[in-house]
């Protein structure tokens, strides 16, 4: 009884203060760390993809609407929210399918996203496909054209990556090339990353690579400027009398030439394999291989590699001069007295 009149003594006072109480906690609630509102971008994230299928959507984000207690929120940035879709199940061969999104925030406890409050898309459309697998080997790269540049012969580990995605992305790859190197003369031996190009030299996206990075160890060489050089035919030995050389023509007449680092160089002459007359009695036409000094590059004038040339040569039956009296008539030609006649 005695607590009952307690109770009611002031029993309007006691209320008022209860409720002022209750107001006052709220107030200072809110005063401390409000509710507040933020529009971000959620990363999704395709989970339990069965192996030999590849799953897409036509975008990497979805936007979603975050609220909460101003200390959780204000920090959040696009990518923190992630949309997790589970494939898990799905192993079709192709299609497309509806699936549901859950919202999850890895970088905060199970706690503090109770506290969360997110709105945002409750299904997204997921493209299914079988995933196609090649190899392909890994090729070096040409420098840039004017560069002066020339790499030499590369070590490359592992020589074979493998491709991998949609059949039609796949079927456009043409090579597998590294990327990266630097165009500066000297010792590479780094890791770079591998890329897939089609016939035309384009990246070729939707293709995912294994692994992505090899091991390129080369030399990287200056290359030596390009010159003009003569072809000059060498003759072992001459017609046989009566017969003599009345001309010689090489086609091209000129050609370029470039010598690689170390290397002598290159001269203002490039001889062709040796060739032997004593027994010609007629002009002869011949494809004759060229034989430049080790470490030079022969090419033609457009720029494009060079091993043989056309040969002719003229050979006439010389008839001998009326001599004079007491004197033969001879006439003698020796190796060296024709341009371009090289014993």
């Amino acid at each position: 009884m005695w607590l009952l009149r307690s109770l009611r003594q002031n029993l309007m006072l006691k209320l008022i203060s209860l409720a002022a109480s209750i107001l006052l906690y709220y107030y200072v609630q809110t005063q401390r760390n409000p509710q507040i509102t933020l529009m971000l971008q959620a990363h999704i994230n395709l989970q339990n993809v069965p192996s030999g299928i590849e799953a897409q959507t036509a975008s990497k984000t979805v936007p979603v609407q975050i609220s909460g207690p101003k200390i959780l929120v204000e920090n959040l940035k696009d990518g923190d929210v992630e949309a997790d879709v589970q494939i898990n199940g799905r192993n079709r061969q192709s299609g497309a399918a509806t699936l549901p999104i859950a919202y999850s925030v890895p970088g905060l406890r199970a706690d503090a996203v109770s506290r969360l409050h997110i709105d945002g898309p409750l299904s997204i459309r997921v493209a299914l496909f079988s995933v196609v697998r090649r190899l392909f080997t890994v090729h070096l790269p040409a420098p840039p054209a004017h560069s002066g540049i020339v790499y030499g012969r590369a070590q490359i580990v592992p020589t074979q990556v493998t491709c991998s995605g949609h059949t039609d992305a796949v079927n456009r790859v043409r090579q597998v090339v590294i990327t990266g190197l630097p165009y500066t003369a000297g010792q590479i031996d780094d890791l770079f990353r591998v890329e897939p190009m089609d016939r035309d030299g384009d990246l070729v996206d939707g293709v995912t690579l294994n692994p992505s990075m090899v091991q390129a160890q080369l030399l990287a060489l200056a290359e030596s400027p390009v010159r003009l050089a003569t072809v000059s035919v060498s003759i072992t030995s001459l017609p046989l009398p009566p017969y003599v050389i009345t001309g010689i023509h090489t086609n091209p007449l000129q050609v370029q030439v470039s010598s690689h680092p170390g290397s002598p160089g290159a001269g203002d002459v490039v001889r062709t394999e040796p060739i032997s007359l004593k027994d010609a009695a007629a002009s002869i036409t011949r494809t004759i291989t060229l034989q430049p000094p080790a470490g030079v590059e022969v090419m033609d004038l457009q720029g494009r590699p060079l091993r043989t040339v056309q040969v002719t040569i003229d050979i006439a039956r010389q008839l001998p001069a009326p001599a004079p009296s007491g004197k033969p008539a001879a006439h003698l030609v020796l190796p060296g007295q024709l341009d371009g006649v090289h014993p």
